[in-house]
């Protein structure tokens, strides 16, 4: 199982390109594909950034935070979203997001986000 641990940060104007021909002339399999995608460059993409937190000019910290993040290694993207929670405290508990394997940690006091994803290879050993 691979675990990807990162910080978010936006990235602006990225291209891939395939310096072949027009066409790619063989075909891999998935699993050749999944585990060279999760050994190459990959980057998190977050944005439908939701912040509400309600008596906040009184030092509430009670509220609601959610987000979209796309994550390339997997090809995933997943809503993560959390409704009426006391939003100090999901700095230091791992927060799961729609999709299985993907969590998230947000710091309140310094809006930080902390994204996480794991995933299996299909064929790979368990």
């Amino acid at each position: 199982m691979r675990v990807i641990t990162s910080l978010v940060y936006p990235l602006v104007g990225l291209s891939l390109a395939y310096p072949g021909g027009n066409k790619l002339s063989f075909v891999r399999s998935v699993a050749d594909t999944c585990t060279e995608d999760s050994q190459s460059f990959s980057y998190w993409k977050a944005d439908d950034f939701q912040l509400k937190v309600y008596n906040w000019d009184n030092g509430g910290t009670t509220g609601s935070f959610g987000f979209r993040s796309f994550y390339s290694a997997s090809n995933i993207t997943v809503d993560c979203t959390v409704q009426d929670v006391d939003l100090a405290k999901l700095v230091n508990t791992w927060t799961k997001c729609n999709a299985a394997g993907t969590e998230f940690l947000f710091d309140l006091n310094y809006i930080g986000l902390t994204i996480r994803e794991s995933w299996m290879c299909p064929g790979s050993p368990g």
